[in-house]
């Protein structure tokens, strides 16, 4: 089986102004990735590029060779705005990610997984050739519970546009999102029963920074998120280290997206 790891990176849970995630679990992230010899695929959003360019941490994901993909200019919810100003957002967070890592990104996920017609049309026009922001239609997600409608139309603008779909997979026979968090909620013990169901050759899996840290209540955070984000807050770090290991022990293969383009 082939497995591709996505990590998104921006503030704090999206909109926060503070980075612990990418200051505390990025470190861990990186060391853990080179020393299994893992490749990745990041995508990085504008609001934390300058922090990525200023720690040093830009030129480690250059330097392992990990695939570096746009999240986007601010961690907004693009549906809301007239198309122009959407388009002028992604299309300069394309520009802004090659100047400041002199490469030529290919893929694009939508902050929040939300997408439209209208964001896949921009995705297009800014010259991205993927995308990875759609929820697996027959499983459960927070995109869906944010009203993103992934109907006919939406499938046929893809199609129509030419823009590859990297779909966010769900694991098997619960069908919730194949995250940490969601692993960390259900138990490492599940997740791997439920793998014996897996029928798919390649899956993709995500995670942030800041699902790895400790002491997750400096950020004010509502009652939903406390539920996953205070869970094993001091064992997520080890819960990796194991999941790594056990797709390892299967013969897994980890992949970037743009290696299956």
């Amino acid at each position: 089986m082939k497995i591709a790891i996505t990590v998104d990176l921006e503030k704090d849970i999206g909109f926060m102004d503070s980075f612990y995630g990418i200051d505390e679990g990025l470190p861990f992230l990186l060391d853990i990735f080179r020393n299994k010899n893992i490749k990745a695929t990041f995508f990085i959003n504008c609001e934390a590029i300058e922090h990525l360019s200023k720690n040093g941490f830009l030129s480690q994901l250059i330097e392992d060779s990990h695939e570096i993909a746009s999240h986007g200019y601010h961690h907004n919810d693009y549906r809301m705005m007239n198309y122009d100003r959407l388009r002028n957002e992604i299309c300069l967070s394309k520009k802004i990610i090659e100047e400041y890592t002199g490469r030529t990104i290919k893929g694009y996920r939508a902050p929040q997984f939300l997408i439209n017609p209208d964001i896949v049309n921009a995705i297009k026009e800014c010259g991205f050739i993927y995308d990875s922001s759609l929820p697996d239609m027959s499983g459960i997600s927070a995109a869906k519970m944010r009203k993103v409608k992934v109907d006919e139309k939406l499938l046929n603008t893809f199609k129509e546009t030419g823009v590859r779909e990297f779909q966010i997979d769900s694991i098997p026979f619960i069908k919730v999102p194949h995250g940490i968090l969601w692993i960390n909620f259900i138990s490492f013990l599940l997740y791997k029963l439920f793998m014996l169901n897996n029928k798919k050759n390649f899956m993709i899996f995500y995670l942030h920074p800041f699902d790895l840290i400790e002491k997750k209540s400096r950020i004010k955070m509502n009652f939903k998120r406390k539920i996953f984000y205070l869970k094993n807050e001091n064992g997520i770090k080890e819960l990796l280290k194991e999941l790594l290991d056990y797709w390892i022990s299967e013969g897994t293969n980890f992949v970037k997206l743009e290696d299956e383009l």
